[in-house]
């Protein structure tokens, strides 16, 4: 009994260190970016960058200025290039592979992109001039020639879809538009499942996926069919089993949030000015008081007193105090557990979103 015990503090001392260090943040203080992990200890010492993107699958997305020029390429978590800066533009890694972006002396496709592995190797052998990042085991691309196609993480090709655009697969559909800029769904053949018939549409999330008919955003199901009437002007996806819905008021200028279920039963009033979707079961959203965290059923966790807020992640937040004196991460309690200061930028790299 003893003995399984202290295998089990022993798991348990290894599991934490691990989780410790995951990166979580990288900010800049003069010329140097600096990596933390969730202790808030520096993951290797400080380099000199010009920007820091995104964070995923294990490699940093940054940048430099060589000859004046920002150029983008990839750090590995002790610091060093894994690929040198060197690309126009760059996306975060998904499924194995990132989209880069070239600059090429074609006239007509002056920007071309590609994508690499994790070793700098180009995966298809011809520039595209349109792609997607892969998921699902699938990305689209568009080639010099126009046609379109969805391929693998092989860059063998799938499926045509004639000269529509494509986008990602999510719960294995796909939005597609055709030159009438009208938008459809695909499934993971390419077969066409639901028509031309929206003006706009984005992709399923638990089930359902926001359409634009005519002048507003509603929810559809599998079938295609409205279930949540299109009434809203914004919208972001159903996670667990809410969505953030928005009315703009244009001669005002600014949009009011509300928060709906899956029936469209609202939760919360169209009275909130900005929003976070939910991670952890929580939601950042900012009021006429200040930003704080709501539950799913819509009572505050911890009342808006924040200048800012980002998500709830692994049990921490970022805020920044209502004074401004004060800026870093907070557990559940409201209590800083990392203070950052002096900071010029800062990129949350849980979510590889700014933070301000």
């Amino acid at each position: 009994m003893l003995k399984k015990f202290v295998i089990l503090i022993i798991l348990i001392i290894i599991s934490t260190n691990v989780y410790s260090k995951k990166p979580l943040a990288a900010y800049k203080i003069d010329s140097l970016w600096y990596f933390i992990d969730y202790n808030g200890n520096l993951l290797f010492n400080p380099i000199p960058l010009y920007d820091v993107k995104a964070y995923s699958e294990g490699i940093f997305l940054v940048s430099k200025k060589i000859n004046n020029t920002e150029k983008w390429g990839y750090l590995d978590t002790n610091g060093n290039f894994l690929i040198d800066p060197q690309f126009i533009k760059a996306n975060p890694f998904s499924e194995g592979f990132a989209i880069v972006y070239i600059y090429t002396e074609s006239t007509e496709f002056p920007y071309q992109l590609n994508f690499i592995d994790k070793n700098g190797k180009f995966l298809l052998k011809e520039n595209v001039i349109d792609a997607t990042d892969f998921s699902e085991n699938k990305a689209y691309i568009k080639r010099k020639d126009r046609s379109s196609v969805y391929i693998n993480t092989k860059g063998e090709i799938l499926f045509e879809i004639n000269d529509y655009f494509g986008n990602q697969f999510k719960e294995g559909k796909a939005v597609v538009i055709n030159n009438d800029y009208k938008s459809a769904y695909i499934d993971s053949t390419g077969k066409i499942i639901i028509d031309f018939k929206f003006d706009n549409a984005k992709n399923f999330s638990e089930g359902l996926a926001s359409a634009y008919l005519i002048d507003k955003f509603g929810f559809i199901d599998t079938t295609g069919e409205f279930v949540i009437d299109a009434n809203y002007d914004y919208t972001r996806d159903f996670k667990y089993g809410r969505a953030f819905v928005g009315i703009s008021d244009k001669k005002a200028f600014k949009t009011t949030w509300g928060l709906i279920d899956k029936k469209g039963n609202i939760i919360v009033d169209l009275n909130l000015h900005k929003i976070w979707e939910f991670s952890d079961s929580l939601a950042a959203v900012q009021n006429d008081e200040g930003w704080g965290f709501i539950e799913l059923n819509g009572d505050w966790f911890i009342k808006p007193q924040f200048y800012f807020a980002g998500s709830f992640v692994d049990g921490i937040a970022w805020i920044t105090t209502k004074d401004k004196s004060k800026s870093g991460y907070i557990d559940k309690n409201g209590n800083f557990i990392i203070e950052i200061k002096n900071f010029e930028k800062i990129i949350d790299l849980r979510m590889n979103k700014r933070m301000y």
